[in-house]
């Protein structure tokens, strides 16, 4: 899909949705943060809308596409949030979601490591900002089916897609393959992150 109306939940300081905007896409962003969405309004001339989506005013506007880049871990009601998007996208729309994985197994043996409690190992998530909910990939896909969507592909081993250095893309290749290959085997995941395409298919199966 090229072009089109994209809603980017979440932007940060503007990475994905400058890139969005200068392949022809019509862009709107959310963010919580109201310095980085001031930042984004000055560095690409993006206007982007302070606030939770949850409380946003959309009017009659809906999208080709809905991306949310390592936000749903952050919100207090994932649930809310992917009817809300369930309601915003197009017949037949794009959803993009990734979050971190609950059991990527670097981190889990250093959570176990750090406190020796194996519960505590699932908890802990490195991650200087809160994550209220953890995701595996069998619990994102309910929650995706129980809001209205079917499941496009899904993606393991995606880590260090940005990395710059030999050493460090090679290490990051040799992970990510590692992780696929586990995935494949076992349908599990190990990885450090999981991130889905879903197309919106019906009505949400929970009111």
């Amino acid at each position: 899909m090229e072009g089109g109306s994209l809603l980017d939940v979440g932007c940060g300081l503007g990475d994905f949705v400058t890139i969005a905007k200068n392949n022809g896409w019509d862009v709107t962003a959310t963010e919580l943060s109201k310095y980085a969405a001031d930042y984004v309004l000055k560095a690409a001339g993006i206007d982007v809308i302070h606030g939770e989506i949850s409380n946003v005013d959309f009017g009659f506007k809906k999208f080709n596409v809905i991306t949310m880049w390592r936000v749903l871990e952050h919100m207090d009601d994932p649930l809310k949030a992917l009817k809300i998007v369930h309601h915003l996208l197009k017949e037949d729309g794009l959803l993009v979601v990734e979050v971190p994985n609950a059991y990527y197994l670097v981190q889990l043996l250093k959570n176990y490591l750090k406190t020796r409690n194996f519960f505590s190992s699932f908890i802990l998530d490195g991650s200087p900002e809160p994550h209220l909910v953890h995701f595996s990939v069998e619990s994102l896909k309910k929650l995706l089916a129980d809001t209205g969507f079917r499941i496009k592909n899904i993606y393991v081993g995606i880590y260090g897609e940005h990395q710059s250095g030999i050493l460090r893309r090679l290490k990051s290749k040799i992970y990510n393959i590692s992780t696929i290959l586990v995935y494949l085997l076992s349908r599990k995941n190990i990885g450090v992150n999981t991130r889905i395409y879903a197309v919106k298919v019906s009505e949400c199966k929970i009111a």
